[in-house]
């Protein structure tokens, strides 16, 4: 899960996994740029923009593809693409910086935090554990279910819960609830195999600490 979160974050800086369009006056909307620019530039050019990148960021180019969005004219070659950002002139590059994609819903972030929360409960559960297994049993039970709603929030697959229409992640999500579950049936069906829980090591300093008071009564 704390790899999970990783891995979010780079959706987050790649722009892709994006969420559905949101209102703009919505807190925690987010709008992509165009381009990204990168950290560090080796080549030494003045276009600020890296001279490997042809297409623009995952949620800009869905939103242009459908229409919703449309770029200044002058960023556009004679028959209507996109032209390479390589190719920038200072007009051109002062033009890329501004263009914004649509605000959209923060799927990305939200699926940082969502794993964070599931790696803190399978941190505290793994000391309430009684048979090994269940920490990743109670994983595969946890996410599929908050992967299950964060799709509905996500605009990169087609979607329709009223229509019956699942994103293959969705489907995906079912399939490995239903897994783990049947795991975490199957492990409480077999004798106790973890070693010492939380309260089994606190079971002898209690022991010990109930032995001192009687010491002390006598």
């Amino acid at each position: 899960m704390v790899g999970l979160a990783f891995g979010r974050a780079g959706c987050l800086l790649h722009g892709c996994c994006y969420g559905a369009p949101s209102r703009p006056d919505f807190p925690l909307a987010m709008r992509f740029p165009m381009y990204s620019r990168p950290l560090v530039k080796i080549n030494g050019t003045d276009n600020p923009f890296s001279s490997t990148v042809d297409a623009p960021s995952a949620t800009y180019g869905h939103q242009l593809l459908i229409g919703d969005v449309r770029p200044d004219p002058r960023l556009l070659d004679a028959s209507g693409r996109l032209i390479p950002p390589r190719e920038f002139n200072s007009e051109q590059i002062a033009l890329a910086q501004k263009e914004r994609s649509l605000p959209v819903l923060p799927a990305q972030a939200l699926g940082i935090v969502n794993a964070l929360l599931i790696a803190g409960i399978l941190f505290a559960f793994f000391r309430l554990r009684t048979h090994e297994g269940e920490v990743f049993a109670l994983m595969l039970v946890l996410y599929p279910i908050t992967r299950f709603i964060l799709e509905s929030i996500r605009a990169d697959n087609p979607h329709d819960l009223l229509s019956g229409q699942l994103t293959h992640n969705q489907f995906t999500s079912i399939i490995v609830f239903i897994v783990g579950g049947a795991m975490m049936v199957g492990l409480r069906s077999l004798g106790a195999s973890a070693g010492p829980t939380w309260v089994q090591r606190l079971a002898p300093a209690r022991k010990q600490k109930t032995t001192r008071k009687r010491d002390r009564k006598r």
